[in-house]
C-alpha cells in the first residue's frame, strides 16, 4: 500500500507507526534525503522535525501519524488532507480565485500564495469563478479604468452568488491547513459593512507572510511558483450574461466579513 513512500520522520514518531509503514512497503528515515515523497509528525509536532521547512518549500506534504494509521485500518490511501495533515500543499487544488480591492504589489504576493498552495487564479472574473477575494474595501486607488473594473467585478459576482470573501479567510486557511466555510449567501442577501481598512490590510499581509515562510525555504519551489503568477489586466468583457433585472444599487453593497483584530491575526500567524 505505501510501496514507493519515502516518510521523513519527526524523532517522537512512535516506533508502533514507523513498523506499520514498513509493513504497508514505504520505508522511514531520519533526514531528508532526495527520495522523501511524505513528511510524518504526530500531531502539532511538526516544530519536532528539523526538516519542515524544507518540506513545505517544495511542496512536499507533511502528515500526522493518524493517516498511516487510519489508511492501514481501511486498506486503501486516504487523502492527505485535514485531519490527518500538518501541512497540505494542495490546500486550494481545484479552486479558482480572482481578486479585487488589493493595491499591486498586495495582490502579487496573495495571488502567489494561491498558485503556491495549489489554486488557479485569473485576473478576469467569469462563470467559472469559485471565489472572488477582497481585500480593502473602498480602496480609491487606481486610474477610471481601474476602478470601473472592480466595481463590475464586484457586481457580478453578485449578482451571480459567486462567494466573495475577505483575505482573512485564505490567512485562516493556510493557518489552520484546512479549508475554512465559505460565506453562504446570494444575490439578495443584504450585506453588512466591512472591517475597517486595517484589519484587511494585515489579513493581506498574513496571508503572505506564511506563503513567504514556506517558499522561501526551498530557492526552486519559490522560483516555480513566481514562473506561475498570471498577469494583470483588467477585467474583461465575460461570456456570461449580466441580470439585466439586478437592482442598479448592487454594486455599492458592502461584503460580509467576520470582524479580524490587527493582534488577532498576528497570534494566529506567530502560532503558525
Amino acid at each position: 500500500m505505501l510501496q514507493g513512500h519515502v516518510f521523513v520522520a519527526a524523532p517522537d514518531v512512535p516506533q508502533d507507526v514507523r513498523s506499520l509503514v514498513a509493513a504497508c512497503g514505504g520505508r522511514v528515515v531520519a533526514s531528508l534525503e532526495a527520495s522523501v515523497t511524505l513528511g510524518l509528525v504526530v500531531r502539532g509536532g511538526a516544530a519536532r522535525l528539523d526538516c519542515a521547512a524544507q518540506l513545505r518549500g517544495l511542496r512536499i506534504p507533511i502528515l500526522r501519524s493518524s493517516w498511516v494509521r487510519a489508511s492501514a485500518a481501511a486498506g486503501r490511501l486516504l487523502p492527505m488532507k485535514h485531519p490527518h495533515a500538518e501541512h497540505d500543499p494542495a490546500l486550494f487544488e481545484s479552486l479558482r480565485f480572482t481578486t479585487t480591492m488589493f493595491p499591486g504589489d498586495a495582490r502579487e504576493r496573495v495571488v502567489a500564495a494561491i498558485q503556491f498552495f495549489g489554486g488557479t487564479y485569473s485576473p478576469d472574473l467569469s462563470s467559472a469563478t469559485d471565489i472572488l477575494l477582497y481585500g480593502e474595501w473602498g480602496r480609491t486607488a487606481g486610474d477610471a479604468a481601474e476602478k470601473t473594473a472592480r466595481s463590475l467585478k464586484w457586481r457580478c459576482a453578485w449578482e451571480w452568488a459567486i462567494p466573495r470573501v475577505h483575505v482573512a479567510w485564505l490567512q485562516e486557511c493556510i493557518s489552520t491547513g484546512q479549508r475554512c466555510a465559505l460565506p453562504q449567501f446570494s444575490s439578495t442577501t443584504a450585506l453588512p459593512a466591512p472591517p475597517p481598512p486595517a484589519a484587511a490590510a494585515a489579513a493581506a499581509a498574513a496571508a503572505a507572510s506564511n506563503w513567504d515562510e514556506d517558499a522561501s525555504s526551498c530557492g526552486s519551489a519559490h522560483e516555480a511558483a513566481g514562473k506561475k503568477r498570471a498577469s494583470f489586466s483588467p477585467i474583461q468583457r465575460q461570456k456570461r450574461p449580466r441580470i439585466d433585472a439586478a437592482d442598479s444599487a448592487c454594486g455599492a453593497r458592502k461584503p460580509t466579513v467576520s470582524h479580524v483584530s490587527l493582534s488577532q491575526l498576528c497570534e494566529r500567524v506567530l502560532e503558525g
